[in-house]
């Protein structure tokens, strides 16, 4: 129930209420604050009365397995651009810059996204009701496979006031990612001795793959002081619900003819930050050491470590 209840929080991004405004522009205004430029004094074409560009504050909903949509966010801001679309009496609704920080999953971005062909009626009251349906998903870092929903699209423009709700309907929750899924990639950072890196440090590359074995285990791979360092059968453990994890791990090196001991532990989070403590035994000349390293998730590992 936790992580149902989880993906409900994040979920809710891909359920959009809007009220915005839109204005002429005054005194050779050329829409840059968000006016609505587009729409004539006497409108007689439905297309011509809604076209424009608006803005507003933005209120999100959820509706999750047929369920009835519920508020989660308000007040965020977006620009709508409503234009006409190829069919008579259509526009596309273009809400720019969509993006969601969830609690326990991150900021999940989607850019700009189109609806595309809604249609366009004039009602009894002279307001002009927008309808129409979409298909869209969202890449969620905590699922093994994107959210996919089907968008209502319902609005209503009075004068230069645009009410819009954009309803979309999660019908199936994909599989949540493994602890070892979710840590599993690889990051680009630094390192140092002794101390946390700053920006002058070295850079390294840090390469966790899930192990072939299973058990929930991963391998860790890095290059630090010259030691192509290896370790495998490395424990993940979650720290916070779909949030961040622990991973932690115990081999040796070579360092010529010598075999060193290594153990490391380190922390991962959800928006692919990364940090590892590295503690190798009897370095020649150096005795032990202990190496810092920070980075951030790159790319994802999708091939299980050999």
């Amino acid at each position: 129930m936790r992580r149902i209840l989880s993906f409900a929080a994040m979920a809710a991004i891909l359920v959009l209420g809007a009220s915005c405004e839109g204005t002429e522009p005054e005194n050779g205004d050329n829409g840059s604050n968000g006016n609505n430029t587009e729409t004539p004094e006497t409108p007689t074409d439905p297309v011509e009365a809604v076209s424009g560009t608006y803005s507003g504050a933005l209120d999100i909903l959820l509706s999750l397995m047929d369920g009835e949509a519920s508020p989660v966010q308000s007040d965020l801001t977006n620009e709508i651009v409503i234009s006409a679309a190829t069919a008579e009496n259509t526009v596309d609704v273009q809400v720019k810059a969509l993006s969601v920080t969830v609690t326990g999953v991150g900021t999940l971005d989607f850019g700009d996204r189109t609806f595309e062909g809604c249609t366009v009626t004039e009602a009894e009251d002279g307001s002009y009701e927008i309808a129409g349906t979409a298909e869209m998903s969202a890449e969620v870092p905590v699922f093994v496979s994107p959210v996919n929903c089907t968008v209502t699209v319902a609005g209503t423009v009075t004068g230069e006031t645009l009410d819009l709700q954009l309803t979309v309907g999660v019908t199936e929750i994909p599989a949540f990612k493994t602890p070892a899924q979710m840590v599993a990639g690889t990051y680009d950072g630094k390192w140092n001795i002794s101390s946390v890196p700053t920006e002058d440090s070295q850079a390294l590359t840090v390469v966790i793959s899930e192990s072939e074995s299973g058990a929930g285990t991963v391998t860790m791979q890095t290059n630090v002081v010259g030691m192509d360092i290896e370790i495998t059968g490395c424990t993940v453990k979650e720290v916070t619900a779909l949030s961040e994890y622990t991973i932690s791990g115990a081999g040796q090196v070579a360092m010529g003819s010598d075999n060193l001991d290594v153990t490391f532990t380190g922390t991962v989070k959800v928006d692919g930050s990364i940090s590892i403590v590295i503690d190798v035994a009897d370095v020649p000349v150096f005795g032990d050491i202990t190496v810092y390293v920070i980075g951030t998730k790159t790319t994802e590992t999708e091939t299980p470590a050999e």
